[in-house]
């Protein structure tokens, strides 16, 4: 939402938790990218407390004991949660990646994603496992 941003031109914040690895690919893959006039930028997290000062966040394997910590700490925030770990949307993330047989699919969480007031796609909500209502 627009209230996420500072001003016009503040960038999109991508954040990554405590997963280097993951954090260089994004840096490489949004290299000088935009998205509506706003530039991407990536920022590595390693303590919860931080975790606030993004719009995208990350939360790779290595993170799966904090999972609670993390929606702990984002209630209230219009930060968009999106996790690796087995059952993070239904932890409350919004949005998770699962392996099922050969491929990766997501879910979403469509009541944690209204309590930080964000807007998902319904071309990406098609795609999806809903978790909520």
């Amino acid at each position: 939402p627009d209230k996420a941003f500072a001003d016009t031109n503040t960038p999109i914040t991508v954040g990554i938790f405590r997963d280097d690895a993951i954090a260089g690919t994004f840096e490489q893959a949004i290299k000088g990218k935009t998205v509506n006039g706003r530039k991407l930028v990536v920022k590595r997290f390693e303590k919860v407390r931080d975790i606030r000062d993004c719009h995208i966040l990350f939360v790779g394997e290595s993170a799966k004991a904090q999972v609670s910590d993390i929606r702990d700490r984002l209630k209230d925030s219009s930060v968009l949660t999106v996790g690796e770990t087995e059952g993070f949307a239904r932890r409350g993330g919004i949005i998770g990646f699962i392996g099922e047989e050969k491929t990766v699919r997501f879910e979403i969480n469509v009541d944690a994603a209204k309590k930080a007031g964000l807007t998902i796609s319904s071309k990406l909500l098609r795609l999806a496992r809903i978790i909520g209502d």
